[in-house]
């Protein structure tokens, strides 16, 4: 990153607000907090994969950390990745900056051809991609 100080082309892009042509993603995420903050099981809505590597510890940090910033936050679209692998077509990771106030996180979210949340990570908030 100290490169591109100086040469400007060198800085990583921006994670600034991106048009959401799709925002039924957006709130895909949005219900799935409404769950996660109440303390409602939501590996339900979740793939088999993603449930089984979800602990319960992991359950009650991630009700913590997000209650601090939902309900009453904002979800800001600010990348959108196409799948790793050309069998999951269609289905893209979104990032998303939950922010309320001062505080931020970013949420990695994507959904399976059915609709499960295959993905779900949370990240501290920073300004420019990695």
């Amino acid at each position: 990153m100290t490169a591109g100080l100086a040469d400007s082309p060198l800085l990583p892009a921006k994670l600034t607000a991106i048009a959401d042509a799709q925002p039924s993603i957006a709130a895909s995420l949005a219900r799935l907090l409404d769950h996660v903050v109440a303390g409602e099981d939501f590996l339900p809505q979740t793939t088999a994969e993603l449930a089984a590597r979800i602990t319960p510890d992991t359950r009650k940090w991630i009700q913590r950390r997000l209650s601090t910033l939902w309900p009453g936050g904002s979800l800001t679209l600010v990348k959108r990745m196409p799948p790793p692998d050309a069998d999951a077509a269609g289905q893209f990771t979104s990032v998303f900056r939950l922010s309320k106030q001062n505080d931020a996180v970013l949420i990695f979210f994507g959904l399976d051809s059915k609709g499960k949340v295959s993905t779900l990570r949370t990240a501290p908030d920073r300004e420019y991609e990695w």
